[in-house]
């Protein structure tokens, strides 16, 4: 299959926690991207964003008025904007070393913002000292998003922590939903990372319609009992919305079990089809959850596997409370507005007592 560019949604550092070390996570780092431009070549556009677990100590990402050294966070900043040079424009890489954050228009009409949401990462101790660092990351990305705007460019939006986990802050989801329904027609797609899970999430907008989609990556790493992922995208070369989303996956066990044969790969499911989609509109996936806890309690089963990527140690053990459970965090993008939650689970429980 031809590739034409791959969004890394970061933490390339084992979640050894307190035993990392700054030669470690740099050589980590270089690993990682020498290994993506051998791997795909070097006419394939890797697009980067940075994990929580890049930085040392993990999870802390001071601001940029810090300077001392051991104490600042310029010492990576300016390390990836070296190991990423080979992809990134120089406008890219000076904002890279201020907020390891950066956009760029990877082809006409689209553009890709790379956002260091680390910032607003409640186990981020510097927003003790600074809490307005992560307020200026949200209005330079309203700055990016409106330039994008004034011209008709469409955005795909990278960042390693979804919308609507408890690990950011609350009032920054809460703005941070009304940037994503500001510019809903500019944002072409959102992709995330961090949870290692398989999942998806809506946006509403204040009428209450769905107003945009952020689609989880899954993970290359089994840590938490989760099999290994990677997905494929197909994007309307119009809109750059995205037309189908396909996941790739290998059993854990099963390779535990034949440590001599290489993991073995395949498709676990085709995101339009397999949940009987016409396309990927936040409209469809808003119908698509109501389906699940009502007509078609299957797609429910089916979201419940995938979630895990079929893990052995967690897929069996997902009853009814744990499938709407993770069928409710697709609706929470604002952390204290769960009404929709609490609506798909009545929902569910009236379906299954009738």
């Amino acid at each position: 299959m031809d590739i034409d560019v791959v969004y890394y949604i970061g933490d390339n550092i084992d979640h050894h926690v307190w035993e990392t070390t700054y030669e470690l996570i740099d050589d980590v780092n270089l690993y990682v991207i020498d290994k993506m431009k051998k791997e795909f070549g070097e006419n394939v556009l890797v697009v980067p964003c940075i994990g929580n677990h890049e930085s040392q100590p993990t999870n802390q990402f001071a601001p940029s008025t810090i300077k001392g050294d051991k104490l600042n966070t310029t010492w990576l900043y300016d390390s990836l904007a070296r190991k990423w040079d080979f992809y990134l424009t120089e406008d890219a890489k000076t904002t890279l070393k201020k907020y390891g954050s950066f956009t760029m228009l990877i082809r006409p009409g689209l553009r890709v913002i790379s956002l260091n949401n680390n910032y607003a990462f409640k186990s981020n101790w510097w927003l003790v000292y600074d809490p307005l660092e992560s307020k200026r990351l949200m209005e330079w990305l309203v700055q990016e998003l409106h330039k994008a705007e004034l011209i008709g460019e469409k955005v795909h939006i990278l960042a390693h922590i979804p919308p609507g986990v408890h690990d950011l802050y609350y009032t920054w989801t809460r703005e941070y939903n009304r940037v994503i329904n500001r510019f809903s027609k500019t944002i072409a797609g959102e992709f995330n990372g961090h949870t290692h899970s398989d999942e998806f999430k809506v946006f509403y907008n204040e009428a209450g319609a769905p107003a945009a989609v952020a689609w989880g990556a899954g993970s290359a790493t089994a840590y938490s009992d989760y099999n290994c992922n990677y997905k494929i995208a197909t994007f309307d070369p119009n809109t750059y919305e995205p037309r189908n989303i396909v996941n790739y996956v290998y059993n854990l066990t099963e390779a535990n079990l034949t440590p001599n044969r290489r993991p073995h790969w395949f498709q676990l499911y085709d995101m339009k089809n397999s949940f009987q989609l016409d396309d990927l509109s936040a409209a469809s996936m808003n119908n698509l959850l109501y389906r699940m806890v009502t007509e078609d309690l299957l797609l429910l089963d089916f979201y419940a596997a995938f979630y895990s990527k079929i893990s052995d140690r967690r897929w069996p053990n997902c009853n009814n409370y744990c499938k709407i459970d993770n069928l409710c965090k697709t609706v929470v993008t604002v952390l204290w507005h769960r009404e929709r939650c609490e609506e798909l689970r009545n929902l569910f429980f009236a379906t299954i007592s009738n």
